[in-house]
């Protein structure tokens, strides 16, 4: 999977690891979720 940003958008590499992190947490959370329904 690639980002791709505006040219004039500048995302440091703290803010990037910060989010992923919450993504991974969403995905676990919705994982949980399906499995648990199921």
């Amino acid at each position: 999977m690639q980002v791709e940003f505006p040219e004039d958008v500048v995302v440091d590499d703290a803010k990037m690891i910060q989010t992923r992190r919450d993504l991974f947490i969403l995905v676990g959370v919705v994982s949980t979720d399906v499995a648990y329904f199921e």
